[in-house]
């Protein structure tokens, strides 16, 4: 019963966090661009907090084998390094944990739940990048045969390699 009312402070504070935080943040009585000094740019403390994760991870994985490669992210279209890719991963494996425990409503099967549904972000990354290569490799076959098609037309109309 503790857990359950645990989740539910929780729930409520992050609730309250997103309304205060994100929805109606107070107005800055002067713009942020007023007062930076000339040529400086503003980074955030999240942004700051976020390129040090990322840094840890990528100090923590260097040489080692990693779960999502530079390669496979760039043949699924992805623009971003593995160690953001696998902070995005752990944070939804995070949420995805609370809600867990949340759905098991404070019993011994909130933890099983917690368990499963963490191991769903991990999994459920694995799956998104095969199904995004798979589909981008579908596209440029069917591109392929097409500019290969038109070459082959131009190549037999007489045309040079370069013109065609």
């Amino acid at each position: 019963m503790t857990v359950f009312l645990i989740g539910i402070l929780l729930a409520a504070l992050a609730l309250l966090a997103i309304v205060f935080f994100v929805l109606a943040p107070p107005k800055p009585r002067v713009s942020i661009d007023r007062r930076l000094e000339p040529g400086t740019t503003h980074v955030s403390l999240l942004t700051r907090a976020t390129e040090r994760t990322v840094s840890a991870i990528e100090s923590s994985t260097r040489g080692r084998r990693r779960l999502f490669d530079e390669e496979e992210l760039d043949l699924a279209g992805i623009r971003m390094e593995p160690s953001q890719f696998l902070l995005v991963t752990f944070s939804s494996s995070a949420a995805l944990a609370a809600l867990g425990i949340l759905v098991g409503f404070g019993s011994l099967l909130s933890v099983l739940f917690a368990v499963l549904f963490a191991a769903l972000a991990p999994t459920g990354a694995k799956i998104l990048l095969a199904v995004r290569m798979a589909r981008r490799r579908g596209k440029f076959a069917v591109q392929l045969d097409d500019t290969l098609q038109l070459i082959s037309g131009s190549l037999r109309a007489g045309y040079g390699l370069v013109q065609a």
